[in-house]
């Protein structure tokens, strides 16, 4: 449905922002409809929902399907939809207790604060506001606007903390950057197509040996000069390739910062000229 009413045919060739959009309006708040007001969940159904998830990016961006699902949230400056569902129910929360006394809901809730009960909605309010060092003392002094400021800086710095540790230990993310909250300007400034080659170059889902390793016989080698290991990083400055870099950027940090669009039309012609000549098909 999404890539449906995304279709470049119809709104134009910058339609990715549009299929995001229509996913975070339409899609997210269908999946997770009363989220809020679950007392609880198992890990199971959190993950199931991740991979229903997981599947509607890589559709939507067309990308592979092992393209790593926290490094398209990375990129795409999205949270989990763990991290979405939690954000719901603290929301929830601030509206009820910044309600009037004889609210039914409120009493039922103070009640469960006043005798500790476990495995309540209250109960699993805490583990939120402990797992992300929110401080509720004061929350009826916040108006919705300001507590929902509050808890999502409280939960973009817990977020960004570990999408950092998954780069370090994950290869296949190590050109991205969680630091920068800032949604990327390539992905509403540049065609589509040249979109999705961005976001394989990046997200080291473009098609050199060692990106695909188990599909290989053992050698990783570059097809061209033979001398280093066909990556991601050696595809942008291959000995073989380099009268395709006309401007004689260094095209790996131009990919790795992201900022410039003229510059990545540069590595977009030049990777499209070395995947001719290296007779390879960006899929």
């Amino acid at each position: 449905m999404v890539k449906q009413y995304g279709n470049k045919k119809l709104i134009g060739q910058k339609c990715i922002n549009m299929r995001l959009k229509l996913v975070e309006s339409v899609v997210i708040p269908t999946i997770l409809f009363n989220s809020e007001g679950w007392t609880s969940y198992k890990k199971t159904e959190i993950e199931t929902f991740e991979k229903i998830y997981a599947q509607i990016l890589r559709n939507i961006l067309e990308l592979p399907q092992s393209t790593s699902y926290i490094g398209m949230l990375i990129e795409i400056k999205r949270w989990k939809i763990e991290n979405q569902i939690e954000k719901r129910k603290l929301m929830l929360y601030h509206n009820i207790i910044s309600s009037d006394e004889k609210r039914l809901i409120k009493k039922i809730i103070l009640e469960q604060k006043k005798r500790e009960y476990e495995n309540t909605w209250y109960a699993e309010i805490i583990r939120i506001l402990k797992k992300y060092s929110i401080d509720d003392k004061d929350i009826t002094s916040f108006t919705k606007s300001q507590w929902k400021r509050m808890i999502k800086k409280k939960m973009d710095d817990k977020i960004v903390e570990e999408n950092q540790k998954y780069i370090k230990n994950n290869a296949k993310c190590r050109m991205l950057n969680a630091i920068n909250n800032q949604k990327w300007n390539y992905i509403e400034q540049m065609d589509i197509d040249d979109v999705i080659i961005i976001m394989k170059i990046r997200l080291n889902m473009i098609q050199v040996k060692c990106n695909f390793a188990k599909n290989n016989s053992g050698d990783n080698k570059c097809i061209l000069c033979k001398n280093y290991d066909d990556t991601t990083e050696h595809l942008l400055k291959c000995s073989k390739l380099v009268q395709y870099n006309t401007n004689n950027n260094d095209l790996i940090e131009i990919v790795k910062k992201v900022n410039n669009a003229n510059q990545l039309k540069d590595v977009i012609f030049y990777l499209n000229e070395a995947t001719r000549k290296r007779k390879f098909v960006i899929s």
